[in-house]
């Protein structure tokens, strides 16, 4: 079995099948507030449709990743990801 390891960071929601948000804002005060950052709102498009499935397909096509296999990343992996998290407040 191969394993292709990615990161989808867009941002999706569906609602009731006609309505649709993508975009780039996070919900958190840093993309509310001071980033400049955008939404998609769509109703009765015809589009969310495709969203919704894209949405499944991504659903389908991921691993869940759980705790113990988390703790038992490599160390390397650790270091970086903490030096990522110590830069974090300067991007």
């Amino acid at each position: 079995m191969s394993l292709l390891l990615g990161f989808i960071h867009s941002k999706m929601m569906v609602l009731d099948d006609d309505t649709a948000l993508i975009g780039t804002a996070n919900l958190d005060f840093r993309s509310l507030h001071l980033n400049y950052e955008c939404m998609l709102y769509m109703n009765n498009t015809k589009e969310e449709a495709k969203i919704k499935a894209d949405f499944e397909k991504i659903f389908k096509d991921s691993i869940q990743v759980e705790l113990e296999s988390w703790k038992k990343r490599p160390i390397y992996k650790r270091l970086l990801e903490e030096i990522v998290d110590m830069l974090s407040p300067l991007v």
